[in-house]
C-alpha cells in the first residue's frame, strides 16, 4: 500500500491538482482508516487542508 500510494501522488503531482503524501509510523493499512475516520486523525486533517485550497 505505501509503494503504490508514493506512485500515485507521483502521478497526481504532475496535474493541477493538490496533493501530498505522509507517512504514518508504526501504522498499517487498517490502523490508517483510523486517522481517516477521527477529526484529529492526520490523514482527516491532511484532506481537510487539500480542500481548503
Amino acid at each position: 500500500m505505501r509503494r503504490q500510494s508514493h506512485n500515485f501522488t507521483k502521478k497526481i503531482a504532475k496535474t493541477a491538482h493538490p496533493n501530498s503524501f505522509v507517512e504514518i509510523p508504526g501504522k498499517n493499512h487498517y490502523t490508517m482508516l483510523v486517522q481517516l475516520e477521527q477529526p484529529t486523525g492526520l490523514i482527516h486533517q491532511k484532506i481537510l487542508e487539500t480542500f481548503k485550497q
